[in-house]
């Protein structure tokens, strides 16, 4: 909630241009909205999802692709 995660972000997402990268992937437990919703709003765009491959806490969950393309 400090802007950390942000930060570091656009820090790596800097990096990876000067580097000539112009995609970035992140894989978030459905689990954990916020994380999805962290990427969602820096431009991510959810790309698959596989189901159920495994519990937590006794809850099923999805590990869900996000992806963002700088071209």
């Amino acid at each position: 909630g400090q802007g950390l995660g942000t930060a570091f972000l656009e820090h790596l997402i800097e990096a990876g241009r000067r580097l000539g990268i112009d995609s970035y992937l992140a894989h978030v437990s459905s689990l954990n909205p916020g994380s999805i919703r962290f990427h969602l709003e820096r431009g991510f765009k959810e790309c698959g999802r596989f189901q159920a491959v495994g519990v937590k806490n006794g809850r099923p969950f999805d590990m869900v692709w996000l992806q963002r393309l700088e071209s």
